[in-house]
């Protein structure tokens, strides 16, 4: 394998791993933005249209419902006490 050939190789492997993480730390990211909600550093209607996407899978999939409800009460426990 010549340089050039390792080169390709390792762009398309750094474009595989962004594309695997992105998604990953969007969903990860729902719970310090709750958290930054919560406490007003963020507005509610900012928090709600950016995570919209998110928000339809929830309410197709209870299973993404459960877990995106664990871990926002992960980040601000009194939520949903």
């Amino acid at each position: 394998m010549n340089g050039k050939q390792r080169g390709n190789g390792m762009v398309w492997g750094i474009v595989g791993v962004a594309l695997l993480f992105i998604p990953l730390l969007y969903v990860l990211s729902i719970g310090p933005a709750a958290w930054l909600s919560s406490r007003e550093y963020l507005s509610q209607e900012a928090t709600e249209t950016f995570y919209y996407p998110l928000s339809l899978a929830c309410k197709r999939f209870r299973w993404c419902q459960d877990a995106v409800n664990w871990y926002v009460e992960f980040w601000i426990p009194h939520v949903y006490s």
